[in-house]
């Protein structure tokens, strides 16, 4: 496929509601895989919407970014509890956890016994939100990322109104991107949605990551509610990548969600 054709195709793309925010490189990213797999453009621009609708806009086409902003611009001493936890009722993959950070908090320093100084949260969707819950004594740097550019200046001006050590860097973690390092990197219910833009790509995602501890979530129910032994297959998919890399791991659930907590590079039990 020819530049101007690739062009074309990014341009069409970028310019739908649908995926104006979304990271230029992620776009061009799946251009790329969609001329290996088609000739015609009006197929490689289908192609490159489909995966778009798996990964983003089925996720993030419930977001009022609106709402998330006067919610933000409201924020004082005396109401940020409130607002963080109606910031987190946003959307439904931290809604449903937002009862449970605690639990998650805990179990994780229970497994690695390691306190959180540095954490890299990659495709964290609304969680930077949850930061006074995972990290109450507010001293942990932390980074989110995600292909959302419409989220940056909210995420900007929480950490600015609330003084928490935050960040947010918009790009995407697939694609042959940077290589991530950081004491604690996390992945919540993230592979699954990647799996289906690309098969095979939890493998490349493990290979650029560099960390002392790795934290990895999987839904174990569908956004429509249903149980299908998501946990059972998840579970074992995921067991047999740590095994074969001989890394250690535990694990925990909470309701909905299956956690994985790896030791980076010294072996599987």
């Amino acid at each position: 496929m020819d530049k101007p054709a690739e062009e074309q195709i990014f341009k069409s793309v970028t310019s739908s509601k649908k995926y104006k925010n979304v990271d230029p490189g992620v776009v061009n990213s799946l251009i790329h895989e969609g001329g290996k797999r088609f000739k015609k453009s009006a197929d490689i621009e289908k192609y490159v919407k489909t995966k778009l609708h798996q990964v983003y806009a089925a996720y993030s086409g419930s977001i009022n970014y609106q709402k998330i902003n006067e919610l933000i611009s409201e924020i004082s001493p005396l109401n940020i509890s409130e607002k963080i936890n109606l910031l987190l009722m946003m959307h439904s993959s931290t809604s449903e956890r937002l009862p449970y950070y605690d639990a998650v908090r805990d179990n994780i320093l229970r497994l690695t016994g390691t306190p959180f100084n540095r954490v890299h949260d990659l495709a964290c969707g609304l969680n930077p939100f949850a930061f006074p819950l995972l990290f109450p004594d507010g001293k942990t740097i932390y980074t989110g990322t995600d292909i959302d550019s419409n989220l940056t200046g909210a995420f900007e001006s929480f950490f600015v109104k609330t003084g928490f050590p935050g960040s947010y860097l918009c790009s995407s973690i697939t694609g042959g991107g940077p290589v991530f390092s950081s004491q604690y990197i996390f992945l919540l219910k993230t592979l699954p949605c990647l799996e289906q833009q690309k098969k095979g790509v939890t493998g490349e995602i493990l290979d650029r990551l560099d960390f002392e501890y790795l934290v990895v979530s999987f839904p174990t129910r569908s956004l429509t509610g249903k149980k299908k032994g998501m946990n059972e297959f998840y579970g074992a998919a995921f067991r047999k990548v740590m095994d074969s890399r001989g890394w250690k791991y535990s694990s925990f659930e909470i309701p909905n969600e299956l956690f994985f907590v790896v030791k980076g590079g010294e072996g599987a039990d």
